[in-house]
């Protein structure tokens, strides 16, 4: 829709703000597209709404599981949060649909790291 399209113009602007109003728009015509509640996460997180943003990324993925890019924010959020094994698995399903992604590679190593699990942080540098 002309609504989706605009929303996503808006998003690359890193105007989240206009852009989550006009996938408002498109979401009351169709309420099932979860690139909206990607883009609603992401707004949630500028925020400071840590839950709303979590909620948002599960329905994403609930909507359609086979997102990489999904997965990866996740993981990005949970890696702030300092909640690295849940980071870790959110990697791991990034991955496990595009395995070609060097930078989660590097945050799952991070957070591996962090984990206390050196054998595997040097196992996942070597496949970025």
């Amino acid at each position: 829709s002309v609504h989706f399209r605009k929303a996503l113009v808006l998003e690359k602007k890193e105007n989240l703000g206009y852009a989550l109003s006009s996938l408002k728009t498109a979401l009351e015509i169709a309420p099932s597209h979860p690139y909206y509640h990607f883009l609603k996460a992401e707004s949630h997180i500028d925020r400071g709404e840590i839950e709303k943003a979590h909620t948002s990324f599960d329905k994403s993925i609930e909507l359609d599981h086979y997102q990489a890019y999904v997965y990866k924010h996740k993981g990005n959020l949970y890696q702030r949060e300092e909640k690295h094994a849940e980071a870790i698995d959110s990697y791991n399903k990034s991955l496990e649909i595009n395995s070609h992604q060097a930078v989660v590679h590097d945050r799952k190593a991070t957070s591996l790291q962090k984990s206390n699990r050196h054998q595997e942080v040097i196992e996942s540098i070597q496949k970025s």
